[in-house]
């Protein structure tokens, strides 16, 4: 059990890793209005975990689990009308219990509601408990490109009970360890996928290390964050291009994209950079999906990370770390083009 203070612009985030959901029911007693953001298939799995616990909402909006698909227009204005309906004012809370998804979708929503409502975090995916829970972004996708629309809204309590981990389905489980590999190259070490669930002491050790990133550079201003995007800049275009692909599926094949134009840049050796595409490649994922390098190149050329009109990449280094790159066209898409190669090969 681990307790992480975690960065709070007016006071104090308490970050909870291991604990179950009865412990939250004991810690959270607010004196005000609380309301119940969640997703069907989680209140199918744990909503009678909520009220055995006492926690007992004002008011609950219960939306379809669609992933991603959540981050539209029609689900923010779905959200802000319930709000209105129930007259939410800044006291109240808002307590988000899904995925990584959802929990950007409700931040979003809590962070323009009357400029800001309290929220509670109750991130039930790997995912969502080791990279959505902590940072403070939040966001939807917007005509066609990944998180277009979001601001920073930091929430005041996250509590990542590793009870709702173990109702999570195999290709769940995985696609958060996508993200774990991510932080692992980060680290300078191998990727080490294990098929069973990560010990709450590895989902500590990546909430604590995103969360020193982001106190040193919070609102993103200084660049000091973009190390957390290795691999999403390839990740991003693969899911706005509707590759079907999940967030941390997409992430895997972003890691690998930026490993091989790490090698083209002389910042990993082609010997070490296969040692970590082998490790890489224990986790599972759907294959690599069949589109086209100029569809992908248009849409990493709107990722926000972009300066001018070269494209930003994060790339790894051995030992740990990161560069940013910026790269032609010509030089993304041929780095497509020899992915798919060796995947058809």
């Amino acid at each position: 059990m681990q307790i992480l203070e975690g960065y709070h612009p007016h006071g104090q985030c308490r970050i909870f890793i291991g604990r179950q959901l009865e412990e939250m029911a004991a810690a959270f007693k607010p004196q005000a209005q609380v309301l119940l953001l969640s997703e069907k298939i989680v209140i199918a799995l744990h909503g009678d975990k909520l009220a055995t616990e006492g926690i007992k909402p004002d008011a609950q909006l219960v939306l379809p689990s669609l992933g991603d698909g959540l981050k539209s227009p029609s689900y923010l204005n779905r959200i802000l009308h319930w709000f209105n309906a129930h007259n939410v004012t800044r006291n109240s809370y808002l307590i988000i219990l899904g995925g990584g998804a959802l929990c950007d979708l409700g931040g979003f929503a809590a962070s323009v509601w009357k400029r800001g409502i309290r929220t509670i975090l109750v991130p039930t995916t790997l995912l969502a408990q080791v990279d959505v829970s902590v940072g403070g972004k939040c966001g939807i996708n917007f005509l066609g490109a990944k998180n277009l629309l979001g601001a920073f809204w930091f929430p005041e309590l996250v509590w990542a009970a590793s009870e709702f981990l173990h109702t999570l389905p195999p290709r769940q489980l995985f696609s958060g360890w996508g993200e774990v590999c991510k932080y692992q190259l980060l680290w300078g070490e191998l990727p080490s996928f294990r098929p069973e669930l990560p010990a709450p002491a590895m989902i500590a050790r990546c909430l604590s290390y995103k969360n020193q990133i982001v106190a040193s550079d919070p609102l993103d201003k200084r660049e000091c964050r973009q190390v957390l995007n290795l691999g999403h800049t390839l990740a991003h275009a693969l899911e706005a291009a509707g590759s079907g692909l999940w967030h941390g599926e997409a992430v895997l094949w972003g890691l690998e994209f930026s490993i091989h134009l790490a090698v083209s840049k002389a910042l990993l050796a082609a010997d070490y950079a296969e040692k970590l595409l082998v490790r890489l490649r224990m986790t599972p994922r759907p294959p690599l999906p069949d589109i086209s390098g100029d569809t992908l190149l248009a849409l990493m050329k709107r990722d926000k990370k972009n300066r001018s009109d070269l494209v930003t990449i994060i790339l790894p280094r051995k030992g740990g770390g990161v560069a940013q790159v910026e790269f032609e066209g010509k030089e993304l898409r041929d780095c497509w083009r020899n992915m798919r190669q060796r995947k058809l090969s």
